[in-house]
């Protein structure tokens, strides 16, 4: 056995690869995190959108508190006068501004009553709207009122 020699002797250890680094990660890896980023931006501007359109309504609805809890403090006239100014604010928020702008008297009080599905604006409490900036309204259902125009402003603000 001198010739030949142990052939197990010459082999060399078995050397393992180096572990995969963290860097740069796989592409399925890329891939989601590219389908979170997208579906992240979806839903902030959803969010965003939705914040946006519902911002008017809220000031509005804050507002209006805020003008009741001041009626017994001021007059019924000025709180008319109040509302009615409220009320052209969120229209004009919701509708384009040719629209709405140029509206006065019956004209304004049809568009309040078509954009609010009701006729309370031309024959209720709400004619008082059209005429409140100008004149006094000592005899209107302030309460009514209230509730007519919280009724526009949460459909259409």
């Amino acid at each position: 056995m001198d010739g030949l020699q142990d052939p197990l002797a010459e082999l060399r250890d078995i050397h393992l690869p180096p572990e995969p680094s963290w860097w740069p990660p796989a592409l399925g890896w890329w891939l989601l995190s590219l389908l979170v980023l997208v579906v992240l931006t979806a839903v902030m501007r959803y969010v965003r959108k939705r914040r946006g359109q519902s911002f008017p309504r809220r000031w509005a609805l804050r507002k209006l508190a805020q003008l009741r809890s001041r009626e017994n403090e001021v007059g019924s006239s000025e709180i008319i006068t109040e509302l009615s100014t409220l009320v052209r604010r969120a229209a004009l928020s919701r509708y384009p501004r040719d629209e709405v702008a140029g509206l006065v008297g019956a004209d304004w009080l049809r568009f309040l009553d078509h954009s609010g599905d009701t006729d309370q604006f031309t024959n209720g409490p709400g004619r008082c709207l059209a005429s409140a900036p100008y004149r006094r309204h000592d005899n209107v259902d302030v309460a009514s009122l209230f509730g007519l125009v919280e009724t526009w402003i949460s459909r259409n603000a």
